[in-house]
């Protein structure tokens, strides 16, 4: 079964690590499991730092952790170095047919942005930069239904 994910995608700054570590507790790569209204969610990927900024093209991620059941990661909008940029990154996850649960946007980053259907963009925050961790991470727990 191809793995379901919940995306934060943001500019650097944007507090896209930040909101995953306010949100989880995990300061680090991870697995645990994370408590929502249906039920929980058992033994997720907790990737916090942006696919790209860890030298991943889109199919090695895929590759590495399609045996995974649930993943939270983050993705910078704009390619960083020869890695491309976000959407693509959301492109090739459907193709793979992985399930796009969530995908959060900080600071507008959806103005240019080609985002496949089945995105799910469930919320985008123009000023998360300077919104405190906590009331960011308690956003996605309530629109994402996390408890």
């Amino acid at each position: 079964m191809p793995p379901e994910i919940w995306i934060v995608l943001g500019y650097p700054g944007a507090g896209k690590s930040t909101a995953i570590r306010a949100l989880t507790g995990a300061f680090s790569k991870t697995h645990q499991s994370v408590d929502t209204v249906g039920g929980i969610l058992e033994d997720m990927f907790i990737h916090i730092r942006s696919i790209q900024e860890v030298s991943m093209m889109p199919e090695d991620f895929i590759e590495t952790y399609k045996d995974e059941r649930y993943i939270l990661t983050s993705l910078r909008v704009e390619g960083h170095s020869r890695y491309p940029n976000g959407s693509e990154y959301i492109h090739a996850f459907i193709e793979a047919g992985w399930k796009i649960n969530h995908l959060a946007i900080l600071n507008k980053a959806d103005e240019n942005m080609d985002f496949p259907s089945g995105s799910h963009i469930s919320i985008s925050v123009s000023d998360s930069d300077t919104i405190p961790p906590n009331r960011l991470a308690n956003h996605l727990r309530v629109l994402w239904r996390w408890i």
